[in-house]
């Protein structure tokens, strides 16, 4: 087998936050190496944001992250946070624009965060290996490669999750903590699309509407979202859908008695609802209530809200009871359905779950089990909304690993 010289730091994963960690932890006269078992690293950060790369996001709150962990990773925000990162990008080279808080590339392309990025490793003339296949980590650190035996004095797990494999994220990194007795929380599909029990699904496939998405267990709010709403064959899906999307998946794994209430016309009460109701069958009496609706909702959706009430679709507007008008109001401002389960890693933008935070020592990123070992990313057990703020962890962290890895 090849050997390789003894290595200062080496980073597994050159994604967003093994390539940070790569670049903050530099130091003249150290020597470093990042391994990517990709043909070429970043690939992941080519298609966030629709091939936009929203880096970041200005409103930056502890609200938009989750984990089973306490509040406290928030520190690793706060040290590097979007001012911090949006600065960091301008030094090598890359400008940003802001829209409306949702930080981009200047160019809104990916592929000039990805640049930037390679360019500058280059620059640093830090060694990456791609496509190169990991096959055991000893203490010490002895890294095993189908490209020979490295070893190095430091290293960080930055090899990402499960979410999107086609990307490269095949939770290997997971395998790797556990080598070093690392506990991992479960780990599940999140900003993800959900599956539904209802049949009628398939009559809605295709409608886009702005919804308010509210998640109940036991009849009790849990969370809510609202954004554009897409509905498929199948169920749910869109922004407000993702955001919500890893605590329907923990309930419904659970068993629980999970809920989605969908209001189809956020923003207005249900008096200002029933008003333009009233009107619109006050109006068109001889009309049926399907057709009469198209001056409100989508033909398709309106189908499936009369037909879900108790309104017999052979009747008129003008025979429709004032009970049943109610009914059909209740239905467009809280329309439930029952999830039972997400999409699956393939479909999921990043997973909920991961190495155990309580195990890191988030002021260096540094395991507290054992010592010179790092990680960084979406590994860890750290999830966030939709807008920038799982691309800002991963920078985050990836950044506090490798500065402190830097440090003698």
């Amino acid at each position: 087998m090849e050997k390789h010289m003894i290595y200062d730091i080496g980073i597994i994963g050159a994604g967003a936050s093994g390539m940070m960690a790569a670049v903050a932890a530099y130091r003249e006269g150290l020597r470093i190496c990042l391994f990517e078992h990709n043909d070429k690293p970043g690939k992941k950060i080519l298609v966030t944001g629709n091939g936009k790369c929203n880096i970041t996001n200005l409103n930056m709150t502890p609200e938009c992250y989750n984990s089973n962990s306490d509040g406290s990773y928030f520190s690793v925000i706060k040290n590097f946070g979007p001012a911090e990162l949006i600065s960091f990008f301008k030094k090598i080279g890359l400008y940003t624009r802001d829209k409306d808080g949702y930080i981009y590339p200047f160019s809104e392309q990916a592929v000039s965060v990805l640049d930037a990025l390679k360019n500058e490793i280059s620059r640093l003339r830090i060694d990456l290996f791609t496509g190169i296949n990991i096959k055991e980590i000893k203490k010490g650190f002895v890294i095993f490669s189908d490209k020979g035996e490295f070893n190095v004095r430091k290293l960080i797990i930055a090899c990402g999750s499960k979410a999107m494999p086609v990307t490269g994220s095949d939770g290997s990194g997971y395998d790797f903590a556990k080598q070093f007795s690392h506990h991992i929380v479960d780990v599940i599909p999140a900003l993800v699309q959900i599956k539904c029990r209802e049949k009628f699904f398939k009559e809605l496939a295709g409608i886009r509407t702005k919804a308010t998405v509210t998640v109940t267990d036991k009849a009790v709010k849990v969370v809510g979202d609202s954004g554009e709403l897409q509905l498929t064959e199948y169920g749910i899906s869109g922004i407000p859908v993702f955001q919500v999307s890893r605590h329907i998946k923990r309930l419904s794994d659970k068993g629980n008695d999970v809920k989605v209430h969908i209001n189809f016309m956020p923003g207005y009460s249900t008096k200002t609802v029933k008003g333009m109701v009233h009107n619109i069958f006050s109006h068109n009496r001889k009309l049926d209530p399907v057709t009469a609706l198209n001056g409100l909702l989508n033909k398709k959706l309106a189908l499936v809200l009369v037909k879900n009430t108790t309104i017999d679709r052979g009747k008129s507007c003008g025979e429709i009871t004032e009970t049943q008008t109610e009914e059909l109001v209740r239905n467009i401002i809280d329309f439930t359905v029952t999830p039972y389960d997400t999409n699956g890693f393939d479909n999921a933008q990043v997973c909920a779950g991961g190495v155990n935070l309580d195990e890191i020592n988030l002021n260096t990123m540094e395991s507290r089990l054992v010592k010179n070992l790092y990680f960084a990313g979406e590994i860890l057990d750290v999830d966030g909304k939709c807008g920038g703020y799982n691309l800002q962890w991963a920078f985050s962290s990836g950044y506090l690993a490798g500065i402190s890895a830097g440090k003698e």
